[in-house]
C-alpha cells in the first residue's frame, strides 16, 4: 500500500507519524522500488529531501504525486515501465535532475508530451522517451522563444532517445544542444534529417534504422566525433555509394544485409572462408604426401621440415648395393655401374623410378640420394 511504501505506521498518531518522517526519511540517498506492483506513490514522498536515485521502473503507477517537486536532491530517476500518461509541472522544481527515464509506458496509456516547466532543466544530461506516442520532440528540451516562457532548456543534453514512437521530425532547434552526443530515433516516422544536425559539433551516434530517411546532407561528413550511423542496410540511403566516401566504413552499422556492398561483401567472406578450408585441406595432403615418400608415414611434417631431412640423408655417406662396384675412376660414392641411384620402393613407384621435382630441387648441387642398400627397387 501507499502507506508502507511511504514507511509510515498506520496504527500511530498523525502527530507522531510526522516525526518518523523527519527522523529517518530526509537522511536516504537511494531508493529502488522496481519490479513491484506499486500503483499509487504516497502524497508525502517529497519528505525525501535527500534522495539522489530514485528507481521506479517496472510497476504499475498511473498518477505522479504533486509533491515529487520537492525532490530538490533528485539526480536520476527511472519511470520507465509504468502506466504514466502525463507529468506533472512541478517536476521543472527538480532543477538537480540528470537522467530522466520515461520509456516504455504501457500501451493504452502512452505519453505524448513534456511540460513546458521542465524547460528549467538545465543540468539534463539524458532523457529517454522509448515506445511512447510522441509525434514531435518536447519543447521543453530547447530554450525558451517567447520573453514570458522561463528557462535555458536542456542545453547539456548529451542522451536523447524518442525510438519507437510515431515521431514525424526533428525540430532544427536541436542545434542548441551542442553536447548532444547519441541521437536514437531509430523506428519512427522521420523522413530526413535536419541540416541543423550538422551544429551537433559532439555527436557520436545516429540511430536511423526503419525510418523512412533516404537521404544523409553531406555537411554531416564534417562531424569529427561522429563514429556511428546506424542504419538496416546500405540499400536504405539512395546517395550511400555517394557518403561512404567520405564517411570512413567503421562508421556505417547495418541491422541487415541488403543487396548492395554489404551484400557484395558478405559473399566475398564466405567465398574466402571456402577458400582457406580448401587450402588447409590442399595442405593435409601435401604433408602425407611427403611423410610416404620419406616413408615416415606417422609423422607430422612441414615443408621445412621435408627440406632439411632431404638434405640430411643426402648428406650420408651410403654403400654401395651388394654385387656392384664403382665404376673405373668413379668416386666410391657414385653411381653404381650401369647408371642411375638406387630407389626406395615408395620412391620408384613415382614419376617411373626418380625421385620427385621436388625432391630433386630440394638437395644441394650436385648431390645424389641413396637410401639405405637392404631396400632393393621394386
Amino acid at each position: 500500500t501507499a502507506a508502507d511504501l511511504a514507511g509510515v505506521d498506520t496504527t500511530k498518531p498523525a502527530d507522531m507519524q510526522d516525526d518518523d518522517y523527519g527522523a529517518y526519511l530526509n537522511v536516504v540517498q537511494e531508493l529502488d522500488l522496481s519490479n513491484n506492483l506499486i500503483e499509487r506513490l504516497p502524497a508525502k514522498m517529497g519528505h525525501l529531501s535527500s534522495l539522489t536515485l530514485l528507481k521506479l521502473q517496472n510497476n504499475r503507477i498511473e498518477k505522479l504525486p504533486a509533491s515529487m517537486q520537492k525532490l530538490e536532491s533528485l539526480v536520476d530517476l527511472n519511470l520507465s515501465r509504468n502506466m504514466i500518461i502525463e507529468i506533472p509541472p512541478g517536476f521543472g522544481m527538480m532543477r538537480c535532475l540528470e537522467k530522466l527515464d520515461l520509456s516504455g509506458q504501457v500501451p493504452g496509456n502512452l505519453l505524448s508530451q513534456l511540460p513546458w516547466e521542465m524547460r528549467k532543466l538545465h543540468q539534463m544530461r539524458e532523457l529517454r522517451l522509448s515506445n511512447n506516442h510522441f509525434s514531435y520532440l518536447p519543447q521543453c528540451i530547447f530554450p525558451a522563444k517567447d520573453s514570458d516562457d522561463e528557462g535555458p532548456g536542456m542545453t547539456s543534453l548529451r542522451v536523447l532517445a524518442v525510438d519507437h514512437n510515431p515521431l514525424l521530425g526533428i525540430d532544427e532547434d536541436i542545434a542548441c544542444c551542442p553536447h548532444l552526443e547519441r541521437l536514437l530515433v531509430h523506428n519512427t516516422k522521420i523522413r530526413r534529417l535536419n541540416a541543423s544536425i550538422n551544429y551537433n559539433v559532439a555527436l557520436e551516434e545516429i540511430w536511423i534504422s526503419d525510418t523512412s530517411v533516404r537521404k544523409l546532407d553531406p555537411a554531416i561528413a564534417k562531424l569529427r566525433n561522429l563514429r556511428k550511423i546506424v542504419l538496416n542496410h546500405e540499400d536504405q540511403l539512395r546517395d550511400f555509394t555517394e557518403m561512404r566516401r567520405s564517411i570512413r566504413s567503421s562508421v556505417w552499422c547495418f541491422l541487415s544485409e541488403g543487396e548492395g556492398m554489404m551484400a557484395e561483401l558478405s559473399a566475398l567472406q564466405k567465398l574466402e572462408a571456402r577458400a582457406n578450408r580448401n587450402k588447409a585441406r590442399g595442405e593435409s595432403l601435401a604433408a602425407a604426401i611427403r611423410r610416404e615418400a620419406l616413408g615416415e608415414e606417422d609423422k607430422e611434417m612441414s615443408m621445412a621440415d621435408y627440406q632439411k631431412e632431404v638434405l640430411k640423408r643426402s648428406s650420408k655417406p651410403q654403400k654401395n648395393s651388394p654385387g656392384s662396384s664403382p665404376g673405373k675412376g668413379s668416386p666410391a660414392t657414385g653411381s653404381p655401374a650401369g647408371g642411375s641411384p638406387t630407389s626406395s620402393p615408395k620412391m620408384s613407384s613415382m614419376r617411373g623410378g626418380e625421385p620427385p621435382g621436388r625432391l630433386q630441387g630440394s638437395t644441394r648441387k650436385g648431390s645424389i640420394i641413396r637410401f639405405g642398400a637392404d631396400v632393393k627397387p621394386e
